[in-house]
């Protein structure tokens, strides 16, 4: 997937949700994915430019905190969004 320049600089080291630890914070780059789930999470609030902040990780998915709101996301959804970690 290529990222709009305005977006994302090409040096800038991106991880996905399901990679980070609980505390740590970031902005959402980009979703991968089939339409279908970035349209849901879009519909939740999760979209690119907006932060974002891992609560808690279990083996059933991963509670991110975004825009005052706290969301479970499945592994295979976490594993979707891409982060630009704060430094």
């Amino acid at each position: 997937m290529q990222y709009p320049q305005d977006r994302q600089p090409p040096d800038a080291p991106l991880t996905d949700l399901a990679a980070m630890r609980p505390g740590a914070a970031g902005v959402i780059r980009a979703i991968e994915g089939e339409a279908a789930l970035r349209r849901r999470l879009r519909h939740l609030g999760l979209r690119p430019g907006g932060a974002i902040r891992v609560v808690q990780k279990s083996s059933a998915g991963t509670v991110v905190s975004s825009r005052g709101l706290k969301l479970a996301l499945a592994p295979a959804a976490a594993r979707r969004v891409l982060i630009e970690r704060d430094a």
